[in-house]
């Protein structure tokens, strides 16, 4: 996984781009930079490198006590993909941040 530097959003969030051996991109997610730099944050992910498959994501429960999570904290799977429409605003921070 090869990582960019974090950068600090128009909303207020930190966003950090990377991209795994098979050339999908990656993106974390969080409220403060040390959330990026290894915390705890959402991680965004395209699921084929050329992005035709849609978006997928791994929520991860900040606080580590969600009712349905696996014991890192994390409430989705890390195959959960989300609708059309969710996509849309994905391709928009990969677009801007990766």
């Amino acid at each position: 996984m090869k990582w960019g530097s974090a950068q600090h959003g128009n909303s207020g969030l930190w966003f950090k781009a990377g991209t795994d051996d098979q050339g999908r991109k990656q993106l974390l997610v969080a409220e403060s930079r040390s959330g990026v730099d290894g915390g705890s944050h959402d991680h965004y992910w395209e699921r084929s490198a050329g992005g035709s498959d849609g978006y997928c994501v791994q929520l991860r429960d900040r606080s580590g006590s969600a009712s349905i999570s696996d014991r890192k904290g994390h409430i989705y799977a890390r195959d959960t993909s989300f609708p059309g429409m969710t996509d849309k605003y994905l391709k928009t921070l990969f677009d801007h941040y990766c």
